[in-house]
């Protein structure tokens, strides 16, 4: 849960100590450090535009897209905020 308005399925998350206080029980609140997205046919639209997009507003450090299909890790770093 990245705020209110903006709640996302995660396929793999990272918090590191230093942000262990979003980490509830009801799941992350606020944004972690790492976010893995496993691109799917059905979701590369979301998973490589929209949600990139969103975790850089949020301010999530990095973000790896997962490419099954073409066995490929694509690692993005959020550059001066």
């Amino acid at each position: 849960m990245l705020d209110e308005k903006n709640v996302v399925q995660l396929d793999l998350v990272y918090v590191s100590i230093a942000k262990a206080r979003i980490l509830e029980r009801r799941g992350v609140m606020g944004a972690p450090d790492l976010v893995v997205e496993i691109i799917s046919p059905t979701s590369l639209r979301r998973d490589r535009y929209d949600k990139r997009e969103l975790y850089a507003r949020f301010g999530v450090k990095e973000f790896w897209l997962a490419d099954v299909v073409n066995r490929s890790i694509e690692i993005l770093s959020l550059q001066k905020g």
